[in-house]
């Protein structure tokens, strides 16, 4: 077997996965671990993340000494629509901003009761919020005004982010991820025509990021000998 390895990670709000290839590309082990949003909770994170690549090399029969790790987050995630859904949920509760349809179904939920949703709060994990991304896009479907607010930001994180990586030079851009798909009727139609299809998932694309990092540093060591 190769002694270069690359390790491929997608550190969602719901759950972490990990794939190991070699540097032919050969398919040698998944694992899945749980949530990975390193901004939320990173300890939970890095657990996270070690489960799901331990599992990975337990798969593909390798020496737990060939992991080494890294950490990455996004921006326009389920995780953060659902966490502003409660927020903007409590500010309509307190008369800081106006009720909506769905500021009442998210109150429902927690039966009118902003105890009740702060206790939530202090002990929920990324999947937890990302439960609510789905009725927070339904509703905005429906122009409800504070889920066309809270999707109009994800649309617009995403739309920076878009706009970096085209001046960066990419040469191709896809959305990936649970909400990827409906968020994208929220970008302007001149950033939808940026986007391309995804040829493969996350963790293919850091494994690719990974061995170019790799051959270009081949590439300077031995030109210094």
């Amino acid at each position: 077997m190769s002694k270069h390895l690359f390790i491929g990670i997608d550190g969602g709000a719901s759950f972490c996965r990990a794939r190991i290839r070699d540097i032919g590309g050969n398919l040698l082990g998944e694992g899945w671990g749980g949530p990975a949003n390193i901004h939320l909770d990173l300890a939970l994170a890095v657990q996270s993340i070690r489960a799901a690549s331990e599992a990975a090399v337990r798969a593909a029969a390798l020496d737990e000494q060939s992991l080494r790790g890294a950490n990455v987050s996004d921006e326009a995630g389920g995780q953060r629509i659902g966490r502003e859904a409660l927020r903007r949920a409590l500010w309509a509760f307190d008369g800081r901003a106006d009720k909506t349809e769905l500021s009442a179904a998210i109150l429902d939920r927690f039966e009118w009761d902003p105890a009740r949703i702060v206790c939530f709060a202090s002990k929920a994990t990324p999947a937890d919020y990302a439960e609510l991304a789905p009725l927070v896009l339904e509703y905005a479907s429906a122009k409800d005004p504070i889920a066309v607010g809270i999707i109009q930001e994800a649309a617009d994180a995403a739309v920076q982010i878009i706009e970096r990586l085209k001046d960066a030079g990419a040469p191709a851009i896809s959305l990936i991820g649970g909400v990827a798909e409906p968020l994208t009727a929220w970008l302007p139609s001149h950033i939808r025509g940026l986007l391309s299809v995804a040829q493969s998932d996350p963790l293919d694309g850091a494994i690719l990021m990974a061995r170019s990092a790799f051959f270009r540093l081949e590439s300077l060591r031995l030109r210094a000998g």
